[in-house]
């Protein structure tokens, strides 16, 4: 929906999902003495998972070249009901109880960016923030790959000359620790690809071809 306040034009925009998984599958690492790595790896279907959730976002123009974004979800992910049989140990195995791998339940964002003129080209500040709440990386909720609650700062500023834009950008200025991904080795050991830390750059690049 859109609304106009003492000039200002807000955009609202709101959305609210359900999805139900039959059969969904994993693949699991799980422990094997009878293999040569220790390991086995096992595509398994999980009778049932629900996916739910609320989305909200906010757009706004308060003066000219200023763009203010917000929005914020909510997510409930679950298994009703994972089992399956091991044929090594001869019994079912049931990973009901564990929660969806980068699932966070809140995520939320914020960014505001400003144009202005340069001559005939064009000049931007962004500065951005997202919210993520604690979450799984991998599918056996490792504790030791679990990511505690980050706050994400990125900015940058941009210049635009013709087909060629230039950036000077900084990511990650919080300097948040997580994992990107991880992985748990059949309750061996485990491993992640940790986030970048502060990353400070500069990036040029320029289109081909066309009018």
């Amino acid at each position: 929906s859109n609304a106009s306040f003492e000039g200002i034009m807000i955009h609202v925009n709101g959305n609210v999902f359900y999805m139900e998984y039959e059969d969904k599958q994993e693949e699991l690492h799980l422990p094997d003495e009878l293999s040569g790595t220790g390991q086995k790896t096992v595509v398994a279907n999980a009778s049932t998972a629900e996916i739910s959730g609320v989305e909200l976002e906010i757009q706004a123009q308060p003066t000219d070249g200023l763009y203010l974004r917000a929005n914020a979800a909510y997510l409930d992910a679950a298994y009703d009901e994972f089992t399956f049989f091991d044929a090594q140990v001869g019994a079912d195995v049931d990973y009901s109880n564990l929660e969806f791998r980068r699932a966070p339940e809140w995520t939320g964002n914020f960014d505001a960016t400003y144009e202005w003129d340069v001559g005939a080209n064009m000049m931007w500040a962004r500065v951005a923030y997202h919210y993520l709440g604690e979450h799984q990386t991998n599918f056996d909720n490792s504790p030791e790959l679990e990511n505690d609650t980050q706050h994400l700062v990125d900015a940058s500023i941009n210049y635009d000359y013709g087909r060629t834009r230039f950036s000077l950008f900084g990511r990650n200025l919080t300097e948040e620790d997580g994992y990107m991904i991880g992985y748990d080795v059949a309750g061996i050991w485990s491993y992640a690809a940790a986030r970048p830390p502060r990353t400070w750059g500069i990036e040029v690049t320029h289109e081909f071809g066309g009018e």
